[in-house]
């Protein structure tokens, strides 16, 4: 099956989808955004029976993950899902062995997150799974995406707080997300925020983490020692984590982008990929992978990971 849909209606369905597949799924989503693909990403973990996440990149896809991953699997098929990023970047010559692999495991639950879609793969979910294209959050949405990102993070808003939010935080999934992250982080169970909590929060931290990406990139040292001053804070780390994720992501796949009115960040992305080596960020997704995992598991391992990429930074 293969439509259009909103984020919203997408987040709402889902669940029924996982529901009518007995558990396991096999999903492609057309999705421009990483701050949405987060969102529904976590949907899919948390509505699925799965307990072992496995992510990789498209272009990381080559027969020795196929092999490994289609031939070993069994009676734990439904303990796994695999999330593929990028999936467009799966290699052509691998394309048609990887789906006709999909195609004998109908447990084994997997799915794909495509910037653009290739028509084989269209042609396959067509027939034996699900494709959505996720439609654009647009500029008159913001009620729609608050409402979203309230369910998501389990946040409760006075109207007024609502309201001003609306008015003062710039419409875009990537900001409302970071910004839902902090109210989050500083909230309590049952609690509900105030626009004051709202002022002093945002105005305050809304500088974090974007200074922290021009630390990495000019003195990655000084940037090590921000992540290892925070080594107790388990809830900064993984919203830090995942942001971080995707922006080395966009310096990989700077093309990946979708640009309508680029702001000042947007067009640093080809600055930074300049300067940048990709093995030190494919390295640095990984250890931003691993510092997720141990932060959400509220793991020893946590700081000395952050110590261990202070000392050979």
């Amino acid at each position: 099956m293969h439509s259009k849909i909103s984020l919203w209606d997408l987040y709402e369905k889902l669940p029924l989808d996982l529901k009518n597949n007995n558990g396991s799924i096999h999903l492609a989503l057309t999705m421009h955004d990483p701050f949405c693909q987060r969102i529904i990403k976590d949907q899919v973990q948390t509505s699925l029976l799965a307990q072992n996440r496995k992510m990789t990149l498209g272009q990381d896809v080559d027969l020795d993950f196929i092999e490994n991953t289609f031939s070993n699997f069994g009676f734990f098929a439904f303990s796994e899902t695999y999330f593929i990023l990028q999936a467009d970047q799966i290699p052509t010559k691998w394309q048609s062995l990887f789906l006709d692999s999909i195609s004998k495991s109908p447990d084994l639950s997997i799915v794909l997150f495509f910037d653009k879609t290739p028509k084989i793969f269209i042609d396959y979910f067509k027939k034996s799974g699900l494709l959505y294209e996720v439609e654009p959050v647009k500029n008159w949405e913001a009620v729609k995406l608050f409402q979203l990102m309230s369910r998501y993070f389990k946040l409760s808003f006075t109207p007024e707080a609502q309201r001003f939010f609306i008015d003062y935080v710039e419409m875009s999934p990537d900001i409302y997300y970071q910004s839902f992250q902090l109210l989050k982080n500083d909230s309590y169970d049952s609690h509900k925020i105030e626009m004051q909590q709202i002022q002093e929060l945002l105005v305050k931290s809304q500088f974090d983490f974007f200074k922290l990406i021009e630390l990495y990139h000019h003195d990655p040292k000084s940037f090590f020692i921000s992540l290892l001053s925070q080594s107790k804070n388990e809830e900064w780390l993984i919203g830090f984590s995942y942001f971080f994720t995707t922006h080395l992501l966009k310096i990989l796949f700077p093309k990946a982008m979708v640009e309508q009115h680029a702001s000042k960040y947007e067009q640093s992305i080809e600055r930074w990929r300049a300067q940048a080596k990709i093995e030190v960020l494919k390295r640095d997704i990984q250890l931003m992978s691993d510092i997720e995992f141990f932060a959400k598991n509220k793991s020893l391992e946590l700081e000395r990971v952050l110590r261990d990429a202070f000392l050979k930074a």
